[in-house]
C-alpha cells in the first residue's frame, strides 16, 4: 500500500473518530469545518490588494477548495458578449427571536425595501459599469473587440433582443435559502439590467456551454466574456443557519447569489468563475433604514414563514430540532407580531455611489484576466 493511500485512510479514520466522539448535534458543525469553512465576508476598499481580495472572494470555503485559475490559453484578444447587473430592490432575512429555549420556531422575517431609484438610473449605472470594465481590461493589456463583431457569430439572433427592453423585474422565492447557502436570506425582488447593445438572454449558469459562446470564440479567435453582477443594498451578518444578525444600516454588497464570470475560449474550452463569498463594498445608500409598521397581512405572512421554518428545523435537526420547535412555540406566536419592515431611501447621488462601488468590484473581478507583464 502506498504512503499516499495510508495517509488518506488514516485521515478518514481520524475524522470519523472525531465525529463519533461528539454528540449528533455537534457533528454537522465539525464536518462543516473539515470540508466547508462556512460563509465569510470579504472587505474591499480602494486601498485593498485586489488580487488577494479576488482570491478570497472567489475561493469557496473549505480546506479542500482550490483557488481560481486564470484562462489557460493566454489570449490577449477578448470581446464582452454579455454584461448584466442585478440590483436588489427588496431583501428579506430571517431573524431568530429572543428568549431562552425559543429555538428555530421563534423567528421573524425582516424585509428591507429600496426606495427612490428608477429603472432609468439603474440602466445608466449598468452602462457606465460596462464601459468601466472595458477600460479596465484595456489597461490590463487586452484588445477588446467591439460588440458589433458578435453579429458575425452565433450571437446574431440574441443581439436582436438587445435594448428591447433592457430592464427586467424579477421576484425571488424561498428556495434561494437552499441554492444560495452563503447568504441565508431571501432576496425577494430585483431589477435585472443589461448593458446597451449587448444581448440579455445569454446568461446561463449551468447551460452556457450549449449557447453561442464556444462557437463565437472559434469564429473570432478571441476569448468571449459574459459578466454578471448582483448588487445588494443591505448587509446581513452571518451567525448560523436561518439566523442572520440584521445590521440596522444599509451597506452595498456584491452578492454570490448572482455574480459570476464566464470565459469561452477557442477550441471548445469554457470556464465559469462564480463569486463564492459576499464582498462588502465601501458605501451605503443611506445612513439608516427607516422602520415601517407591518400590516395585518404581513404579520400573517410572517407567521406562515415561521411555521415553514419550524418544519425545516425538524428536517435539519431531527428530534433535537423538534424539541426546539416545541420549546419555542409560544415565543414564536409572540415574535411574529413585531414589525420587520424597513425602507432604505436612496439619495440623489445614488448613481454615482453605486457606480463607484461597482467599478471597484470590477477592478477586483478583472483579476480573472492576468495583466500583461504580470502587473
Amino acid at each position: 500500500m502506498s504512503n499516499t493511500r495510508r495517509i488518506g485512510i488514516s485521515f478518514i479514520a481520524l475524522a470519523t473518530a472525531v465525529l463519533l466522539a461528539h454528540p449528533p448535534h455537534a457533528r454537522a458543525g465539525l464536518l462543516s469545518k473539515l470540508v466547508d469553512g462556512g460563509p465569510k465576508r470579504v472587505e474591499l476598499t480602494d486601498t485593498s490588494d485586489k488580487a488577494a481580495v479576488y482570491k478570497d472572494a472567489f475561493t469557496r470555503p473549505g480546506a479542500f477548495s482550490p483557488a481560481p485559475e486564470p484562462p489557460a490559453n493566454g489570449l490577449r484578444k477578448v470581446v464582452v458578449a454579455g454584461f448584466q447587473v442585478e440590483f436588489a430592490t427588496e431583501q428579506q432575512a430571517i431573524n431568530r427571536g429572543q428568549g431562552a429555549g425559543a429555538g428555530l420556531a421563534s423567528t421573524t422575517d425582516v424585509t428591507y425595501t429600496l426606495k427612490g431609484v428608477s429603472d432609468a438610473q439603474m440602466q445608466a449605472v449598468t452602462d457606465r459599469l460596462h464601459d468601466a470594465f472595458v477600460t479596465i481590461l484595456q489597461a490590463r493589456g487586452y484588445e477588446v473587440l467591439p460588440t458589433s463583431v458578435l453579429a458575425q457569430t452565433d450571437y446574431k439572433e440574441a443581439l436582436q433582443k438587445a435594448n428591447q427592453p433592457p430592464v427586467h423585474h424579477e421576484r425571488g422565492t424561498a428556495i434561494d435559502l437552499v441554492i444560495t447557502p452563503t447568504e441565508k436570506e431571501v432576496e425577494n425582488a430585483s431589477v435585472i439590467v443589461t448593458a446597451k447593445d449587448t444581448p440579455p438572454d445569454v446568461f446561463s449558469r449551468y447551460g452556457a456551454g450549449m449557447g453561442p459562446g464556444p462557437r463565437a470564440a472559434d469564429t473570432l479567435q478571441a476569448n468571449v466574456i459574459h459578466l454578471r453582477m448582483k448588487l445588494n443594498f443591505a448587509r446581513f451578518e452571518e451567525s448560523g443557519w436561518f439566523n442572520p444578525d440584521i445590521d440596522s444600516k444599509p451597506q452595498n454588497m456584491l452578492s454570490p447569489g448572482g455574480t459570476f464570470v464566464q470565459v469561452f475560449q477557442p477550441g471548445g474550452l469554457f470556464k465559469t468563475y462564480a463569486l463564492a463569498n459576499s464582498v462588502v463594498l465601501p458605501h451605503r445608500l443611506a445612513d439608516a433604514a427607516n422602520p415601517v409598521e407591518a400590516s395585518s397581512g404581513q404579520t400573517a405572512k410572517r407567521a406562515a414563514g415561521g411555521a415553514s421554518r419550524a418544519a425545516g428545523g425538524l428536517l435539519q435537526g431531527g428530534l433535537g430540532g423538534l424539541v426546539n420547535i416545541a420549546a419555542g412555540a409560544v415565543a414564536s406566536a409572540h415574535s411574529v407580531m413585531a414589525s420587520g419592515d424597513f425602507e432604505v431611501v436612496a439619495g440623489d447621488n445614488y448613481a454615482d455611489v453605486v457606480t463607484q462601488d461597482g467599478a471597484l468590484a470590477l477592478q477586483m473581478i478583472a483579476e480573472t484576466f492576468p495583466a500583461s507583464g504580470g502587473k
